[in-house]
């Protein structure tokens, strides 16, 4: 445009903004005059403005990407260009872009792949072809740099002869017209536009192709597959030649996970003359679908020995991944790198088979690789986050399962909706979880293993009921699916109906043997029924539930089988939460008189309490990490390794093992004493430490729970001083409190801070109540007097019945009669206070 015509856009730019404010393609092209006129402060400021108001637009990211490397901003360039490409991974304009970016940052290996991709999704990309040409000549390839310049030659050819074209004069040509630019505004990430533009195109030729596949294109990637395949089953009589027809179909079907119907479009396409290597490939991943992994098998590697392509040997490690032939998954892929060494499908599944050999360092440089090669690659953001959830690093693969759905509409992308959903329930957001997982649903509601997700995520919110009517409105569909039994039984269990419980978890185990969390589930409650030498059995199950087995991959010394200890040295580790580390540490007496050195990796917090308890044991506070380098240094070395867990299978199989004791863990005497004499300054009375919330959401703590406020009675009763013992920041809470009921809680953060201190005031009071949460555990473990208010249905540890805990004597439970009912145990103990425990 001329500066006229720069002033007049500017002009209309800025009226449309003044009309809405929040315009943000008024700010776009406000940004693009700028940047036209040589103001790249001022284009950027537009820019970002957009990108504020519509961050879903790629071509916004990829206008600043353009910006930023005008001013040579060369990674916030490339950071802006691969944001632009996770919105429009086809954009061919900014795969160039982004190769150009590369190139000037002195990458030019990264360079050459984003011009390769570049003339992949636009084989017609003049400039993309030469510049993939002059890359690859300053490498060294010239062979490729010779295929790369002719393909530019015969593009300049092409372009010659197409600018003599007449313009569309016809409705047909028009509407031609219009689809062309809904494609081109599609690769540029404006969804609405390129819908807009398709529609048009159907108003005046409701038979067009192109814009029949654009418009079935869009619904699919917005999650309506259903509507896609209506619309081009609706609309057959355009695709008359039946080939490019049944390929669309087939690869609809497949999105659908309905790989009997695309496996027959497939082979439709093929049987009408198709010799693209892609359909082949998705017709071979139907076979094995459906049950034919070796027909699928023989055709690829027939296929492979034709058009030697990496993707074609990836797909046949893909395959044999699937059916646990990790040798020969190996070689195909070595095979596929050794024709393409930057092939992001061939290092993700290479990212795969590490997860599957526990190799978890490996597994996450080479998906990260492969995001770094291709950041629109689906398979490599799922399998980093797999690799990062083995590593706990739960954060992280969140952020890379979001990334695998977005970019994948089939099955992956519904195993990613899964996996997200675990990283939010272990990261303490359920209400996030069940969102994802709804949105799933919207996607590929004929996947029932998403509602035994969904179920889960509503169990940690404490909505039983929920839960288990979306578990049983599944079972309708699916009577026999392994996982909804499962959760039932959790959700049983948690109703306190445990033969029920029992039933499903077994009919579970019946119908899948292999089925995870229903012996994890089994084996909770047997547990919880007192059943502990076949509960421990299954509770072992828990090392292979996804989300922890990570847990049980850092060390590489042998099991402990429960076989002699005589002169071994063993390591025990910590491998839940802070109350079960304490429990199961009831066992270290047991393993320090039979082995000959015991080490034992703890809680940091616990440490210091630990090295007082267990003065045989060699004791290191650590935050578990996936390095194990630290043990290198222990003389003499580990011949064995166990989680503290585990222990009580060999320890701990009948009641009668529970020994009697009065305490186990030792606080420091000087702290006590200190604490006596603090607690002493209150007045007379007994002194009673106060715990009211316990537990994550996904071990219950909405049912195990308390508000402050419904203590009022029990915090009334005479001649009480109570002392606040809840962990994290109650201050606030606990002065509220004070001001409203005029109630004194007495609160010392130094108390709370620090763990050894928090032992040495429980050892000082006179007793302590509390709901069910670690402090029960500390109490009992130092052998001091608790009262623990239970609801209905606790947590495994505290039995369904009774008032005795067999792990701690010195315990007492006070249960709820009915679920949720907190008036009658409250009252009870209130009862108890009067009558004077604890004194």
């Amino acid at each position: 445009m001329e500066a006229g015509d720069l002033d007049g856009a500017e002009q209309l730019a800025r009226r449309v903004i003044a009309i809405s404010a929040r315009s943000a393609d008024g700010h776009y092209f406000l940004g693009e005059i700028f940047r036209r006129r040589g103001g790249s402060a001022a284009a950027e400021k537009h820019y970002r403005r957009a990108i504020q108001l519509d961050g879903r637009i790629a071509y916004f990211h990829h206008a600043l990407g353009n910006v930023l490397q005008d001013q040579a901003r060369l990674p916030d360039a490339i950071a802006s260009y691969r944001r632009a490409l996770r919105l429009a991974p086809t954009s061919a304009e900014t795969w160039n872009d982004l190769g150009t970016a590369y190139f000037s940052s002195g990458q030019p290996e990264r360079a050459a792949d984003s011009y390769r991709n570049a003339v992949r999704y636009a084989p017609t990309h003049l400039v993309a072809a030469s510049n993939l040409g002059s890359t690859l000549r300053s490498l060294g390839e010239i062979r490729g740099a010779l295929r790369a310049y002719r393909r530019e030659f015969w593009l300049r050819v092409r372009s010659v002869l197409v600018r003599r074209r007449p313009r569309p004069k016809t409705t047909a040509e028009d509407a031609a017209s219009l689809a062309t630019e809904a494609e081109f505004w599609d690769r540029r990430g404006n969804v609405d536009l390129a819908r807009a533009l398709a529609d048009w195109a159907l108003s005046l030729e409701p038979a067009n192709r192109r814009a029949l596949a654009i418009k079935a294109a869009l619904l699919e990637r917005s999650g309506n597959a259903v509507a896609a395949l209506e619309l081009l089953e609706a609309a057959k009589a355009a695709f008359s030649r039946g080939a490019e027809f049944a390929v669309k179909r087939g690869r609809l079907y497949m999105s659908l996970q309905r790989y009997d119907a695309a496996g027959t479009a497939l082979r439709e396409a093929i049987d009408a003359g198709i010799q693209d290597p892609a359909v082949q490939r998705d017709f071979a991943l139907c076979l094995a679908a459906i049950g034919e992994p070796l027909e699928a098998l023989a055709m690829l590697e027939r296929q492979a020995r034709s058009t030697n392509d990496a993707e074609t040997w990836t797909t046949i490690a893909r395959l044999r991944l699937d059916l646990d032939q990790d040798a020969t998954a190996f070689e195909a892929l070595e095979q596929a790198l050794r024709r393409d060494p930057y092939s992001a499908p061939a290092l993700a599944q290479m990212g795969r088979l590490r997860v599957k050999q526990e190799k978890i360092g490996d597994a996450i440089f080479l998906c990260r690789t492969a995001v770094d090669r291709d950041p629109t690659c689906a398979d490599a953001h799922y399998w980093l986050g797999r690799a990062q959830a083995l590593a706990w690093l739960w954060d992280e693969a969140c952020d890379a399962f979001r990334e695998a759905i977005q970019l994948d509409h089939g099955s992956l992308g519904g195993d990613a909706a899964i996996w997200l959903s675990n990283g939010l329930r272990t990261l303490e957001k359920p209400e996030e979880a069940e969102s994802a997982l709804r949105t799933a649903l919207e996607r590929w509601p004929e996947e029932p293993d998403l509602t035994v997700y969904l179920a889960m995520a509503i169990i940690d919110r404490g909505e039983l009921a929920r839960a288990s009517a979306e578990l049983q409105r599944l079972l309708t569909r699916h009577p026999e699916h392994p996982g909804a039994l499962a959760a039932l039984c959790a959700v049983k269990s948690a109703d306190g109906e445990m033969d029920e419980a029992l039933r499903y978890a077994r009919k579970a185990i019946e119908l899948d043997s292999a089925e995870v969390t229903a012996h994890h589930n089994l084996g909770l409650t047997l547990l919880k029924l007192g059943r502990y030498a076949e509960g421990w059995e299954h509770y072992e199950w828990r090392k292979r539930l996804p989300t922890r087995a990570g847990s049980y991959l850092r060390f590489a010394y042998p099991a402990w089988g429960g076989e002699s200890l005589k002169e071994k040295t063993i390591l025990l580790y910590a491998e839940q939460g802070l109350g079960d580390e304490i429990m199961f540490a009831s066992c270290v007496a047991d393993i320090l008189a039979q082995a000959g050195h015991v080490v034992i990796e703890c809680e940091p917090r616990l440490a210091p309490l630990f090295r007082r308890s267990f003065p045989g044991a060699a004791v290191f506070g650590r935050t578990p990490t996936s390095s194990n380098a630290w043990t290198r240094s222990l003389d003499p070395q580990p011949e064995i390794q166990s989680p503290l867990g585990s222990l009580p299978r060999f320890l701990r199989r009948r009641t009668d093992d529970f020994p009697s004791h009065s305490g186990y863990l030792r606080a420091d005497s000087g702290k006590i004493a200190k604490w006596r004499e603090r607690l002493a300054g209150l007045g007379a009375g007994r002194k009673l430490g106060l715990s009211w919330r316990g537990g994550l959401a996904r071990t219950a703590r909405v049912r195990r729970s308390l508000e402050l406020g419904q203590l009022e009675a029990l915090l009334a009763v005479q001649d009480i001083r109570f002392v606040n013992l809840q962990y994290g920041k109650s201050a606030d809470e606990v002065a509220a409190f004070e001001r409203r009921h005029g109630v004194r809680l007495h609160h010392w953060q130094d108390a709370l801070d620090d763990y050894d201190v928090t032992a040495a005031l429980v050892s000082a009071l006179d007793g302590v109540v509390t709901v069910c949460t670690a402090i029960v555990h500390l109490t009992g473990a130092l052998g001091r007097p608790a009262l623990v208010l239970a609801p209905f249905s606790p947590e495994w540890r505290y039995g369904i019945a009774g008032e005795a805990m067999p792990w701690y004597p010195s315990v007492t439970i006070l249960r709820q009669r009915q679920p949720g009912d907190w008036a009658a145990v409250l009252q009870e103990a209130r009862d108890k206070l009067r009558a004077g425990w604890g004194g």
